[in-house]
């Protein structure tokens, strides 16, 4: 019985893999002579390839995301070194006017 599993989660793998690669082929060769107008700044407007574009969309976008996990850690970091420690209450007298 474990085996028939096996068998239908492999090919279920393949028959999926196999329409996202046919996907993407069709995907590039319906896009690869398109170009667009790409507007960079008041009066620049140069024609780049779709294909280009949608590459260079995806790279920005995966370095924004690692920017932003890196500026969320920092911020985690500075809250954790500024926050007050749990000794030092009672290293100070917890925290009361000695008066």
């Amino acid at each position: 019985m474990n085996t028939a599993w096996q068998k239908t989660k492999a090919w279920t793998r393949f028959v999926l893999m196999v329409i996202l690669v046919a996907y993407l082929v069709a995907f590039v060769l319906l896009n690869s002579g398109q170009s667009v107008s790409l507007w960079l700044f008041v009066g620049v407007r140069p024609q780049v390839s779709l294909l280009l574009l949608i590459f260079l969309t995806l790279v920005a976008g995966a370095l924004v995301v690692v920017a932003w996990r890196a500026i969320a850690e920092s911020i985690y970091q500075l809250k954790q070194f500024f926050a007050p420690r749990a000794g030092a209450a009672e290293k100070d007298g917890g925290g009361k006017e000695n008066g």
